[in-house]
């Protein structure tokens, strides 16, 4: 009873301030624009891959990890993974790495300035963490002549324990 009802808790609070650290910001990119709940601002490592955490102030139990990829770019596959700490010493896995594909509709889109590719992962268990990070290691992009190559990464938000999709995102939504 009392995991379900810290369960309930997660899932209806919010994080009022956001504490968050990256391996790099660039410019006004920073980490807490990945969980700040607004799909205006971003953190990007520039080019090339990093990661992103955040310190939810306490620990709490997460069942499910929604984030949230800007395609303006023309993204094709981000490969990253997410993991929980008590402590910000030892890591564990919360999400496997895994490679996520933009599907083709997305990539099609004609204008992908408010597009985004959103990984829903309901996870097996509920994870007990403070610390939530998330390592990218690879993006590819489309480039003007049809191939791929790899860039940086503009990663736009992270939710834990969402009930329902935001609206301007349920276009872009996929669930694995």
């Amino acid at each position: 009873l009392y995991k379900k009802l810290h369960r309930t808790l997660n899932a209806t609070e919010g994080i009022a301030d956001i504490n968050a650290d990256a391996s790099r910001e660039y410019g006004a990119y920073k980490a807490a624009n990945a969980y700040d709940g607004n799909l205006k601002t971003n953190w990007t490592p520039g080019l090339g891959v990093g990661w992103t955490m955040i310190d939810l102030g306490e620990n709490r139990f997460i069942n499910r990890i929604t984030t949230v990829f800007h395609s303006i770019r023309y993204a094709r596959r981000v490969t990253y993974q997410v993991e929980g700490s008590f402590d910000k010493k030892a890591w564990r896995v919360m999400i496997p790495k895994k490679v996520f594909t933009v599907p083709e509709k997305i990539q099609q889109a004609k204008d992908l300035r408010n597009t985004y590719c959103v990984d829903d992962v309901t996870l097996e268990k509920d994870v007990e963490a403070r610390y939530i990070r998330t390592r990218i290691f690879k993006n590819e992009v489309r480039t003007g002549t049809g191939g791929y190559k790899a860039d940086d990464c503009q990663h736009m938000e992270q939710y834990f324990n969402l009930k329902e999709i935001p609206e301007e995102l349920k276009n872009s939504f996929v669930k694995e």
